[in-house]
């Protein structure tokens, strides 16, 4: 059975990177290191948690994500509309966004060492890395980096947490689309979203991995008294309409960092969504895999040296700077006074307990 747990909502600094960088890195710059297979090996599940709709930051641990469920067909949706939160971790608790991270770990799986952990991050956090990684430049962005003992923290930062959707011609689908095709199960109705926490090894590190999970397959059991769901059932979602060129877009490489398997399509015409297709990515995945090692390797690069710049800077607190515009294509490292993680000792000694010797590649 899932337990509430209160979390604390502190307010986040409105710090700016200073001036000058300690570090400037460019894509021509960044090498791709050995020539040797990059794949996710020994993915397991480790703890997960619902974010609550009750005005004070509150997450049901362990959680579940919602079910899917088929309505009948054709179906009216509306436009999206309202406030839609870019990240409820960092919005609903502002700083630090790993508070329900720690609870949910706590309560799961007490006994965990981070020790042998080389980085823990959020799914979105790889996906810019990536990007830059392979070239690509969508937007701007930021993110916060804190070594705590040897393990890297990645922690994704918004300029707002919170879009505002007008339901305007340019408005899509999205979220009313899983409104209408999703739906969280008794005891936990009041749930605005489900979080997901995993470890693999990949390219001779040890990764826990955090990321939002849309959805279960339909007609999955659940147990109950734990909320556990197998992690080969879980489903992203997404709503298109077009008909042209690849359904899944950029979902395949998010899919690979969090190994999920299915993705499940909404086609929509003028708010009509008139079919709902099914992608099974299992053979996506290992053909992505393959097609991207290169761009992998040069991942692997680009997170060791974030880490080195990390045990130079205090109290191994700095963050990554891109601006998309910017030719040729530079990641900027400056040093930052954001309030990080704000771990206690006794935090630390859990899931860094001294005495015990675990290197970290």
């Amino acid at each position: 059975m899932s337990r509430k747990r209160h979390v604390k909502n502190l307010q986040r600094s409105d710090v700016k990177p200073e001036k000058i960088p300690i570090k400037i890195g460019t894509i021509d710059n960044l090498e791709s290191g050995a020539d040797f297979q990059i794949q996710i090996e020994r993915c397991k599940f480790l703890a997960s948690y619902n974010w609550t709709k009750a005005k004070e930051p509150t997450v049901f641990i362990p959680g579940a994500p919602a079910l899917w469920t088929t309505p009948t067909l054709p179906i009216t949706i509306p436009k999206d509309d309202g406030k839609a939160r870019i990240d409820q971790n960092s919005d609903r608790v502002v700083a630090p966004s790993f508070v329900p991270f720690f609870a949910a770990m706590l309560t799961m799986q007490p006994s965990y060492s981070l020790l042998p952990i080389a980085l823990v991050t959020d799914r979105n956090s790889l996906r810019k890395l990536f990007d830059f990684a392979s070239g690509r430049r969508r937007e701007d962005w930021r993110i916060e980096v804190e070594l705590v003992r040897d393990t890297l923290f990645l922690t994704r930062w918004e300029k707002n947490w919170v879009r505002t959707i007008t339901g305007s011609f340019h408005s899509g689908y999205g979220h009313e689309f899983e409104n209408a095709f999703l739906e969280f199960e008794e005891g936990l109705e009041d749930s605005s979203a489900h979080h997901r926490i995993v470890e693999y090894e990949i390219g001779g590190m040890k990764w826990v991995v955090r990321f939002e999970a849309d959805g279960i397959l339909e007609g999955v059991a659940v147990v109950r008294r734990e909320h556990l769901v197998p992690p080969a059932s879980i489903i992203e979602v997404k709503c298109t309409g077009t008909e042209k060129g690849s359904q899944l877009g950029n979902k395949v490489a998010q899919c690979w960092f969090s190994q999920t398997r299915h993705v499940f399509i909404g086609h929509h015409k003028d708010r009509f969504v008139k079919r709902v297709t099914r992608a099974e990515i299992s053979s996506g995945l290992d053909d992505w895999e393959k097609n991207h090692q290169d761009k992998l390797r040069k991942l692997m690069t680009l997170i060791k040296e974030v880490r080195e710049v990390a045990r130079q800077v205090d109290n191994g607190k700095c963050c990554l700077v891109c601006h998309h515009k910017e030719k040729p294509r530079v990641l900027r490292v400056f040093k930052s006074d954001d309030k990080g993680l704000v771990l206690s000792e006794e935090v630390k000694e859990r899931y860094w307990p001294s005495g015990v010797n675990d290197s970290i590649v």
